[in-house]
């Protein structure tokens, strides 16, 4: 006969758990909630809390990935570092926070040495001066003593090798732009032969010669990804 009270306790108490209170956060149950996330309520530091669980799982999970890549490749087991893209702005920051923060709490789980998932957590950064207004240093400041990487977006016309890749990612994000130019914003980025005008001006005339700010973002987000792999 089941024992009712052994056997399927657990699930009640788990669904107890699950359990929504009306005006309250769908976490702790007690406090009153100010974040709505795909309609479930979380108080501040739950919703943080939350976050911060997840944000670990992901980057395990991709750095378990990496791991097995390497084991197939060349057995290679040591770990590697780290590039965390940062713009200066508050989505990149914080995440430099919780990179550094993961590295410090699996070292830290026990009273043993356990071997951190990243050799070193380096920053890149893509220095954006020739086209907005970017207080000088500030960058670097958020970075603190870091090993810090850098390059500038007017670069892309130095570009010398992995012209096709810098091409292929353009043409992609600029399909529409591309056809009615006929293909020449791409060939202007790997044009090298205007010794006369400064890189960060051609920069700004390679902008300017676009219609909309989207076009605009979708150039701009092109040319980033490409330094930032380069930069890795």
């Amino acid at each position: 006969m089941c024992d009712i009270d052994t056997e399927h306790k657990p699930v009640l108490d788990t669904r107890l758990e699950r359990k929504r209170v009306p005006g309250k956060c769908i976490k702790c149950k007690t406090a009153k909630p100010n974040v709505t996330i795909r309609g479930c309520l979380y108080c501040k530091p739950c919703f943080v809390s939350a976050s911060i669980v997840k944000f670990r799982g992901a980057l395990k999970k991709s750095n378990g990935r990496v791991e097995a890549q390497r084991r197939q490749q060349n057995g290679a087991l040591e770990p590697q570092r780290l590039m965390v893209a940062l713009s200066g702005g508050p989505s990149s920051t914080a995440m430099l926070h919780l990179v550094a923060d993961y590295q410090q709490s699996v070292t830290q789980k026990s009273g043993d040495f356990v071997q951190p998932p990243y050799a070193d957590i380096v920053v890149g950064h893509v220095d954006e001066s020739a086209l907005f207004d970017v207080p000088e240093g500030a960058v670097r400041n958020i970075a603190n003593e870091r090993t810090f990487h850098e390059t500038s977006l007017e670069d892309i016309f130095s570009v010398s090798d992995d012209r096709d890749v810098l091409l292929q990612i353009v043409r992609a994000s600029m399909a529409s732009e591309e056809q009615q130019s006929g293909g020449g914003f791409s060939a202007q980025i790997i044009k090298n032969s205007d010794k006369h005008t400064p890189p960060r001006e051609r920069l700004r005339q390679l902008f300017s010669a676009l219609d909309s700010d989207s076009s605009r973002e979708s150039l701009l987000d092109a040319i980033r990804t490409f330094l930032l792999v380069r930069l890795a």
